[in-house]
């Protein structure tokens, strides 16, 4: 039946029998980092983050006190888009949040703005969170407010994707001239330099090098880097080559 305990507790995924607002905080929380659009790109999720976030207000606020162990207040969860620059020399991030206070029954919410810095070290990998305990809103009079987490995800870069949080991928496109003739590819790295490679039939059946030492530093220790992961895709016309080979053996035999 909707608009009752049951309902909504099956919408955290819980059991209307066993409520506790630990129990709730808890999976809110975790079925909110799962559900939240800026985690998960399926079209249903936005409409399910949204159920959970009804839900989680329902229960925390219209079960009886006798219900509830005690009142907490839901975190406020942010993304920060960080760059992979960004993760090679460390940066500072201000960010500055919305949030509601109560001070007693009865009292409207009360809107307010607080800002934090966000230190992003060397290496820092996808998914790091910070949180500040205490910091977020309260809903309810009396209660100890929620806590602010800062969740690190990585920016997308144009060329470079980041892989095992410490090696980067890149993708070198051979052209068809330089597939036939050989020569050099040049492959840039995240600081800007070019290292180049001879292109060969080694190469290009392997399909990949790996270049140590130019992906993003370790965040146990800053001091050592992983690896550049080079793809190679060749550009090539087949019909033109098979044209191009036919030509060049009708010549050298006199084929016709």
């Amino acid at each position: 039946m909707e608009n009752s305990v049951e309902h909504y507790a099956a919408k955290l995924e819980l059991s209307a029998n066993h409520l506790s607002s630990e129990i709730i905080h808890k999976s809110y929380r975790r079925l909110a980092l799962k559900y939240h659009p800026d985690k998960n790109p399926a079209p249903e999720a936005n409409a399910r983050f949204i159920d959970i976030r009804q839900a989680y207000t329902f229960l925390m606020t219209k079960l009886s006190p006798l219900r509830m162990l005690d009142q907490k207040n839901p975190p406020i969860v942010i993304n920060i888009a960080v760059s992979l620059s960004q993760i090679i020399h460390g940066s500072t991030f201000r960010k500055t949040i919305s949030r509601f206070s109560v001070t007693s029954p009865g009292k409207r919410k009360r809107k307010e703005y607080k800002t934090f810095e966000i230190h992003i070290s060397r290496g820092t990998f996808a998914g790091t969170s910070f949180k500040f305990a205490n910091e977020g809103h309260q809903l309810f009079p009396g209660s100890a407010r929620g806590d602010v987490v800062f969740c690190v995800e990585d920016k997308p870069h144009p060329i470079f994707k980041r892989v095992n949080q410490t090696n980067l991928e890149y993708t070198a496109s051979i052209s068809q001239r330089k597939f036939l003739s050989g020569g050099v590819v040049l492959i840039p790295t995240l600081e800007n330099e070019l290292e180049w490679k001879q292109i060969n039939a080694d190469l290009i059946r392997r399909g990949s090098l790996c270049i140590s030492g130019k992906g993003l530093p370790l965040m146990t220790d800053p001091t050592k880097r992983g690896d550049l992961i080079v793809h190679f895709k060749v550009n090539v016309d087949w019909i033109k080559v098979e044209r191009t080979v036919y030509n060049v053996f009708q010549k050298l035999f006199s084929l016709k």
